[in-house]
């Protein structure tokens, strides 16, 4: 791949994290990723990590479409190795990273890694009570979210879609 300084030019983006002005990934429509400048001249390609090592190649875009899951028109996208099976980009994430929403929040974050490091860790039942609540409200959530994916069939349809 030769470097395309018309996608640099109509693609900039912004880092969340740090605000910093990049390129964005040719699937940013799905992954979000700003890459820094210095990447292709590192990579020699524009998508980012994630994409990679996901192989998900050049995502086709395609304005207006029912989208075959959830029935709404929306922006669907389609994979190189299954254009056959177009998705909205909804639905593609929800695929691959499932469903965050309401997810429980940790109640210290001040400890959150130690807490994470050494669980096991007696401290955490007497100085942090709050933290055996919302372990019931994550397993709870998690199973939920589980329960989701797990009827959810349509999203499983291809499995050429899901590598």
């Amino acid at each position: 791949m030769t470097r395309d300084y018309e996608y640099e030019t109509n693609n900039v983006g912004y880092d969340e994290d740090d605000g910093e002005e990049g390129i964005k990934c040719k699937n940013h429509i799905v992954c979000d990723t700003v890459l820094p400048k210095w990447w292709y001249d590192c990579k020699g390609c524009y998508f980012c990590i994630n994409c990679l090592v996901l192989d998900w190649g050049n995502l086709r875009t395609f304005l207006e479409m029912e989208c075959p899951i959830c029935l709404d028109v929306n922006t669907v996208i389609t994979r190189p190795t299954c254009e056959q099976h177009p998705i909205c980009v909804s639905c593609f994430k929800r695929c691959y990273y499932g469903v965050r929403e309401n997810e429980p929040k940790f109640p210290y974050p001040e400890v959150e890694d130690e807490y994470f490091d050494d669980q096991d860790n007696p401290k955490w039942d007497s100085e942090y009570p709050l933290i055996r609540t919302y372990n019931k409200e994550w397993n709870d959530w998690e199973d939920l979210r589980e329960y989701k994916i797990q009827t959810e069939q349509n999203l499983r349809t291809c499995h050429y879609c899901r590598k």
